[in-house]
């Protein structure tokens, strides 16, 4: 797991086909969906959302891409967890490349985004988005950029 802010992010990812021209262009307006950025190998998803109690969000991971998650608004807080250990509910689905697992009783590694904030999960990394921070839940505006595992 990576935690930074958008000011470091070509330190990660510099020289990646089409990523600095993508995030030159996002803003608040950008429109929810997927955006392609080279093709198969880095794409991004646009969402927004209400942030929930963490009772009501499941851990997954993903073996073919790693997700780089930037908020472009709101706050929320993501749980990390190693993979190894964890209870799946939801088999790997190649299709989609999630799998899903059981909310965990001990509270993962807690990290706090908030605008401009991102933090990147890798295949060996089980996560849970979408946690509302302690003041409460919030509106949401989140880049997940996928970007598939053996570039990095």
């Amino acid at each position: 797991m990576i935690l930074d802010t958008i000011d470091n992010f070509e330190h990660y990812f510099h020289g990646l086909h089409g990523m600095e021209e993508f995030l030159s262009s996002l803003n608040a307006d950008t429109p929810e969906g997927r955006h392609e950025i080279d093709e198969e190998n880095v794409f991004a998803m646009v969402s927004r959302y209400r942030s929930r109690p963490r009772t009501e969000c499941q851990p997954e991971s993903h073996q073919r891409y790693a997700d780089v998650q930037l908020l472009l608004g709101g706050q929320e807080i993501i749980e990390w967890f190693p993979l190894n250990g964890m209870s799946v509910t939801a088999p790997y689905d190649p299709d989609s490349d999630v799998a899903f697992y059981a909310l965990p009783k001990v509270i993962g590694t807690q990290v706090a985004l908030s605008k401009g904030m991102f933090a990147v999960f890798f295949p060996h990394d089980a996560h849970m988005p979408q946690i509302q921070a302690p003041e409460g839940s919030a509106n949401i505006i989140k880049v997940v950029i996928k970007i598939k595992s053996d570039l990095l």
